[in-house]
């Protein structure tokens, strides 16, 4: 396969917890709407399972980007980091470098790649996952000069009105620039047990639940980021990627995903 003339800018945008099930649900049907609306429209792809030491975001984001699983090395056990919920790195300044992950093959094609999500780039090593692999520059809450300023936070870090504010800055300024760009990104409004929903969210519940709230108003936020991208006039020279992190964990509409079984 050759390499292509003009080359893409990608927006890779991992979305925390999201699947298709949701578009089956009752309660997160309409709420799911715009996701199936841009599946619709796009190249989508089925039938894809979470494979053992994918099911967390760091092993999720290591399966998509470098096409294997993180299992145990040794005497680190990430199992027991995720139940103490303390020290939630994998101890590796350079992360498993004898993989041949996406980032280095797109910087080897002279890309310039840039990872953003709210929270602290150290947890579960996801800096250093990029760093480690092509990626320019990574951001998180613990890249902010005063952290404890900004009201736009949640108990993992900043929430997804403030990184998708800094996403769209960051846009302005790449696509002045002539080299083609991976802005990848991870979203953090729908979270178990029951989502971190931004101040201008419309709050409501459905069977005491936020997620159909966090569901919809991470799909306003991917919305206006599309737009953005018409307006800067890059929109025809981009591909946008949306994909889970990870099939969603135990939360508040839990109970209505167990129906699908193994068919998620």
């Amino acid at each position: 396969m050759k390499t292509p003339v003009i080359k893409k800018n990608i927006i890779h945008i991992y979305l925390e917890s999201i699947e298709r099930s949701y578009s089956n649900l009752p309660s997160t049907m309409d709420s799911f709407s715009y996701f199936s609306k841009l599946e619709n429209q796009g190249l989508s792809f089925t039938n894809i399972g979470q494979v053992y030491g994918t099911e967390y975001t760091g092993a999720g984001l290591v399966a998509s980007q470098c096409g294997v699983p993180l299992l145990p090395n040794g005497i680190f056990n990430i199992r027991k980091k995720l139940r103490l919920g303390v020290d939630k790195d994998f101890n590796s300044e350079n992360f498993m470098s004898h993989i041949t992950c996406l980032g280095d093959i797109l910087s080897s094609d002279g890309y310039h790649l840039e990872y953003l999500n709210g929270s602290d780039t150290n947890i579960f090593s996801k800096g250093r996952i990029f760093l480690s692999h092509g990626y320019n520059s990574v951001f998180g809450i613990n890249y902010m000069d005063e952290p404890d300023a900004e009201k736009r936070k949640n108990v993992w870090g900043l929430n997804d009105d403030f990184i998708f504010e800094k996403v769209e800055s960051r846009l302005e300024s790449l696509a002045k620039k002539d080299k083609p760009f991976v802005l990848t990104m991870l979203t953090i409004g729908t979270h178990g047990p029951d989502g971190f929903l931004d101040d201008e969210c419309n709050n409501y519940t459905i069977r005491g639940s936020h997620i159909p709230a966090a569901i919809e108003c991470t799909g306003n936020h991917i919305k206006n980021l599309i737009k953005k991208l018409h307006e800067i006039g890059i929109a025809e020279e981009t591909i946008v990627i949306i994909q889970s992190d990870h099939l969603a964990m135990k939360n508040t509409i839990y109970d209505e995903l167990k129906l699908f079984g193994d068919d998620r």
